[in-house]
């Protein structure tokens, strides 16, 4: 069991298999040094599905060592969680839903899947305006879509942080969002039958 010594400086650690072998190694210090980050960077290696005591062991040191500011897990994110779930204060949604931490390749493609689908309103919202009011009023019908659409951006990100610093969680402005976009389905759903019904009226 190793012994691990209180860091003599401000140390981020890297917990994985070969860490000495690793880019982070170099690409740290460049990094912290462009941004003014007064902090080290230093390997924990365990084999692969490693004992969970060891695990703990690190978790703890890290916890209680003033300088030691936290780590960067890889390979063994999700044995490291297991173990030592008891040993954390706090768990973001996306660590407690994925069972893992420091989950950035996975965090990552949700965020790369969410901007391929974030931008699908922009045809309805300029083409439902025009298709219900009419092309006499295309004009006003999608500027002030577009204008309640940038408006629900900005509030939805205010009420997500707002939410955050009451409850101390993300869980209730998830859910929150979560209404919102059930609602605004709804919506969807009545639009394109009002639609539906008025193109049949104008057709028969």
């Amino acid at each position: 069991m190793p012994a691990y010594l209180p860091a003599a400086r401000p140390t981020m650690y890297f917990i994985g298999v070969t860490t000495t072998q690793s880019s982070i190694m170099k690409v740290f210090p460049a990094w912290a040094g462009a941004l003014g980050i007064e902090a080290v960077i230093s390997g924990i290696d365990f084999v692969p599905d490693d004992r969970p005591e060891r695990y703990r062991e690190a978790v703890s040191f890290i916890k209680s060592d003033p300088l030691s500011l936290g780590t960067l897990v890889t390979t063994h994110k999700m044995n490291l969680l297991k173990a030592s779930r008891d040993l954390f204060d706090y768990l973001d949604p996306f660590a407690v839903t994925l069972g893992e931490v420091s989950s950035i390749p996975i965090m990552l493609a949700i965020v790369a899947l969410l901007a391929v689908f974030i931008q699908l309103y922009f045809g309805p919202l300029f083409a439902v305006p025009a298709r219900i009011f009419g092309q006499g009023v295309a004009g006003l019908s999608s500027g002030f879509g577009n204008f309640c659409a940038n408006l629900g951006g900005f509030a939805s990100a205010l009420l997500l942080g707002v939410l955050r610093d009451a409850t101390g969680s993300f869980t209730v402005g998830f859910l929150a969002l979560a209404g919102m976009a059930l609602v605004g389905f709804a919506a969807v759903v009545a639009l394109w039958r009002t639609g539906s019904a008025r193109d049949h009226r104008l057709t028969s």
